[in-house]
């Protein structure tokens, strides 16, 4: 069965059609003073910068189609014999952006052109989906801390971001779109995969360490995003696409440089320090464009770079004088480690306190494109593309030996050809991304290793590095045939990624006297990884049908097939267990190795139907459009996880083994356990018979689909006057075969010995999780007239699962055998959510009656902009740190309230700690007695209020040249937003809210000619 799919795939990848559209498509009926349809009708279409032009004709209904239109801005014009000329301008054509434009011809009875100055109509009428544009004008006029476009991505409804964004997360991602996992997007740059992380999406290199985001501010032209109910030339997402569009050279040289300044006398003083640290923020850059042969080849590159030195904020939990007087000699080292401080006056015996210090950060970047267009003709256009990003970043530890430095390299490549012949267009596409990451925690080199007890956890150490590539080959083609416009297409991608990963030991202790003892209910042995390359691909097709019912109703229906392969490495040393003959109630993951590079079964059934529809009302079809429909998406499972897992250096040495406390007792081992140990330990686990010859690290189930979701939408966009839309939808999907991680050969919580006590603890993954979402969606947009646009738009929705690990793997159940159990809101269900945008251009010369021109240069140009956003708090999952089960929780106290009421600064405990209780340790297993009954995800966090404000002042020295000044404030009013819950119940500082946000300053400025 597997050679037939390959062979269907490849086929439907030779047809065509582009993945994540680039481009844009004006569509129009054609008629006569009688109402008429006009048949052989010439249209004319002009690039206002570049000077393109295309042409078609209207067909046998009196219909046009100009499809994979490039980004820009244009004139359209259309010419009959016996009839007057009629043209248009400054149409914008956004990316997968569908305009409508019918013409009513008049009869001739002079030889005159009709002109008309138009701008592209403020309702798409055509698709189904929801879309949403990031113009140039937002990324530079609003305030964008630090130059992040993704900063931006709020402004869209049903768009929500997370601390996964920020720098040191576990991955780069950071967003949610419409509920669904946070790594079930799409990130393309003009339509090929433009991942930062070879292993999953994520718009950040691994963890976060750049300031940049995949490509500089000053290279954007546009940021699209697709929503709902997509049409089956997206792929490879569950829940939606981001495509950056960047920017190209035109006809005239253009061209600016600018510098952004952060300092530490400019901003607040954060709540939780008692000066403001030293802060020196430099970001810097420029950009030029223009022809190299005037109407044919054009030009665009540009640099941006960062420099960035200031001592942080740093919090953690940090043993106490009290644990450490009390505590064994063995651990003198790891205590030696961390800051001292006293003992907390009113908890003479607090084994740990949560503590506040100035790190030393140091976070450098570099970002640069250069781009080439080239129009040979109307019929043939070439765009080639290199971005380069070079992130550095040196993230300090509240241990202080122990900083963790980012060194990472990334190359993306992008190459596309448009041509087009009668009545058809192709645009075929490729792209290479090729990435480097290194991760260094110092402290290895003097092999500081991990422990954790009460609420505090040395973090152990490591060496990690990344490499890998990205290679995305499409293909299309559009032809349009009466009422229909067709599009077929196909998609071949290919996914490298390999580690080598040299780790400290892990070491967990659940009660005191285990930690005085030194015997640790949990120690987790990461064995050197030598380096390793594992390879997926991804063979797509589909076929889309835009059916033109009526000039203001059109149906919407496609069909996708996407086969992604299983795995593989290079070596074939991807180790996976099926189950044990002799004890099948285990399940799979006990039994002998199945063979190599067959660790999960194929799903070759991701058939992706699409169908949505859009019915416009007014006399143009315009004012009002109704649409809506229902489609299925199909994501890849990211390798990061399941993949990198079952990666051995035999099958006889693990890439991982954790003990129970039981098993650690036989094998006689405690803190320390060297690193130099590692071989002699694992011979000796062999021969003692503590562990079979081989191990468990981790096992995937066979059957083992791709996760999906079933997206349904319905809404209305309405036209009002003054340039102004609303846009209110209902939106709801449904995600399937997520992913789930159950930990594996846990011990019995009572008697401490494990189902198969010779087998290690491990993760097994399967696709066992479902999500659900509905949301309200309004916004209120209104294009630029009168020196004003804005947006504003609001969200009402809830988001459940039954673990939500995301497509990441990284939570598992409290229960195994009770799932249902942890059903509850995602860590996205952010139940309302506020953001208003906006840029006003202040007519001052106006408002005091002065038209001169030295009024005009001192009153003219200022220019005031802000983001304000109001939401509610995340879920936070409230969990038993001393247990040695993963997710165990607490138990709630009946009718003790959770919440502390009018926390603030002076009152930093925002929970309860007397409304939960843990279920006692049992001593044998270093577990709970038993799950907790606190539901997962229950307790929200606190909401946040926070505006953003530009203040901007350009002076123009002629037509074509201007200097701005801008300050941009972020937490303009110092509001105290409040956050970093603690919520581990053992910890000294559980419940209380550990940061916050204090009001930064940047001052830029900005040469454009």
């Amino acid at each position: 069965m597997r050679k037939p799919a390959l062979l269907i795939g490849a086929l439907l990848a030779t047809l065509s059609c582009l993945a994540q559209s680039t481009t844009g498509t004006i569509t129009g009926t054609v008629t006569d003073p009688g109402r008429a349809v006009v048949t052989g009708a010439q249209i004319t279409l002009t690039n206002s910068l570049t000077g393109l032009v295309k042409t078609v004709v209207t067909n046998s209904t009196g219909q046009y189609v100009l499809d994979f239109i490039p980004v820009g801005i244009y004139t359209i014009r259309i010419e009959d014999p016996g009839f007057t000329p009629q043209q248009r301008g400054r149409i914008e054509i956004a990316a997968a952006q569908g305009i409508q434009i019918n013409f009513s011809l008049h009869v001739q009875s002079v030889t005159q052109s009709v002109s008309v100055s138009s701008e592209a109509p403020l309702i798409s009428v055509g698709t189904s989906d929801l879309r949403t544009q990031i113009s140039s004008t937002q990324l530079n006029e609003l305030p964008v801390s630090h130059q992040d476009w993704t900063s931006l991505l709020q402004t869209t409804p049903g768009i929500a971001q997370s601390d996964a964004g920020s720098a040191g997360s576990e991955d780069g991602s950071g967003i949610d779109i419409n509920g669904l996992p946070g790594t079930g997007y799409n990130l393309t740059v003009d339509g090929t995969n433009a991942a930062q992380d070879m292993e999953h999406p994520a718009f950040g290199f691994s963890e976060a360490p750049n300031i940049i985001n995949t490509v500089n501010n000053d290279a954007i032209q546009e940021v699209s995003m697709v929503r709902g109910i997509a049409p089956a030339s997206v792929s490879g997402t569950m829940a939606g696409n981001i495509n950056i569009i960047t920017k190209g050279g035109t006809n005239a040289f253009h061209g600016d440089v600018y510098e952004i300044n952060e300092e530490n006398l400019y901003d607040a003083r954060n709540q939780f320090e008692t000066s403001r640290p030293r802060t020196t923020f430099n970001q810097f850059g420029g950009a030029i464009s223009g022809p190299i042969l005037p109407n044919k080849m054009f030009f665009f590159t540009s640099y941006e770079g960062v420099r960035y030195n200031a001592f942080t904020d740093v919090s953690d939990d940090v043993p106490t004088p009290y644990l450490i007087s009390i505590s064994p000699s063995v651990f003198a080292s790891e205590f030696a480690a961390y800051p001292a401080v006293p003992q907390p006056a009113d908890q003479p015996q607090a084994y740990t306190v949560n503590l506040h210090k100035t790190g030393s950060t140091v976070q450098n970047d570099s970002n640069g494109i250069v781009r080439l267009d080239y129009n040979q003709s109307g019929n043939n256009q070439y765009t080639v593309r290199y971005t380069r990003g070079r992130p550095y970043y040196n993230d300090p530890n509240i241990i202080v030996i122990n900083p963790r430095i980012y060194q990472d390299h990334g190359d993306a490549y992008n190459a596309s050809w448009i041509h087009s012949q009668g009545q058809w267009v192709s645009n075929a596409r490729f792209g290479y991304n090729r990435l480097r990451s290194s991760r260094d925690d110092v402290g290895i080199a003097q092999d500081f290793e991990g422990v954790s007890f009460s609420g505090f956890s040395t973090g152990g150490s490591e060496l990690f590095l990344k490499a890998g590539d990205i290679w995305t080959g499409e293909e299309s083609i559009a032809w349009t045939h009466g009422h229909h416009t067709i599009q077929t297409g196909g998609i071949i991608q290919k996914w490298n990624a390999g580690r080598t990963d040299l780790n400290t030991t892990d070491v967990s202790y659940s009660s005191l006297s285990d930690f005085q003892s030194n015997i640790p209910s949990k120690i987790r042995i990461t064995f050197d990884l030598a380096p390793f390359n594992i390879y997926e691909y991804q063979f797509g097709g589909y076929i889309q049908d835009d059916y033109r019912i009526l000039p203001n109703l059109t149906i919407n229906a496609g069909i996708r097939y996407d086969y992604f392969t299983v795995p593989k490495e290079d070596s074939g040393r991807l180790f996976n267990r099926g189950i044990n003959p002799a004890a099948p109630q285990l399940g799979p993951g006990f039994g002998p190795y199945l063979p190599a590079d067959s660790i999960y079964n194929a799903n070759h059934f991701n058939i992706q139907p699409r169908l949505g529809f859009s019915w416009g009302f007014g006399p143009s079809g315009y004012r009002a459009v109704v649409r809506g429909g229902f489609g299925v998406y199909t994501n890849p499972h990211e390798i990061y996880g399941e993949a990198i897992n079952e990666v051995q250096t035999n099958a006889q040495t693990p890439f991982r083994i954790t003990l129970n406390r039981e098993q650690a007792l036989a094998a006689g081992l405690q803190y320390p356990v060297p690193r130099a140990d590692y071989t002699t330990i694992l011979q000796n686990l062999q021969t003692q018979g503590v562990f079979s010859s081989d191990f468990a690290d981790s096992a995937i189930k066979q059957s083992y689909p791709n996760p999906y979701s079933m997206q349904y939408t319905l809404g209305i966009s309405q036209a009002f006057p003054w340039d102004s839309v609303l846009d209110i939808a209902y939106v709801g999907n449904r995600g399937l075969h997520e992913n789930i991680t159950d930990v594996e050969n846990l011990p019995d919580r009572i008697s401490g010995t494990a189902p198969f006590p010779q087998f290690s603890q491990f993760n097994y993954y399967y696709a066992g999780d479902t999500s659900n979402y509905n949301g309200l969606q309004v916004q209120l947009t209104k294009r630029l007239s009168q020196g004003i646009t804005f947006g504003a738009a609001y969200v009402w929705s809830k988001s459940m699962a039954f673990e939500y690990a995301g497509l990441l793997k990284e939570s598992s159940p409290q229960d195994n055998n009770n799932i249902k159990a942890d059903y509850g809101p995602t860590p996205y269900d952010i139940r309302n959510h506020f953001v208003l945008n906006g840029v006003w251009t202040l007519p001052l010369q106006q408002w005091f009656g002065l038209t001169s021109r030295p009024a005009g240069y001192f009153l003219g140009g200022w220019r005031l902009s802000g983001v304000f956003t109001a939401t509610d708090g995340n879920p936070n999952n409230i969990g038993d740190g001393n247990s040695s089960y993963p997710s165990d929780r607490p138990d709630p106290v009946p009718g003790v309230n959770p919440y502390v009421g009018h926390y603030n600064l002076g009152q930093l405990q925002y929970l309860n700690p007397l409304a939960f209780v843990n279920p006692a340790i049992e001593e044998n297993s270093g577990a709970q007695i038993r799950g907790g009954y606190l539901s997962k995800d229950s307790i929200y966090g606190p909401g946040e209020i926070n505006l953003d404000a530009t203040l901007s002042k350009s002076f123009r020295f002629t037509e074509h040249a201007q200097f701005e000044l801008h300050m941009d404030s972020f937490n303009a009013l110092n509001h105290t937003n409040l956050g970093g819950l603690e919520t581990d119940t053992t910890s000294g500082s559980f419940g209380q809210l550990t940061s916050a946000t204090a009001r930064t300053v940047q001052i830029g400025g900005k040469f454009t000619y």
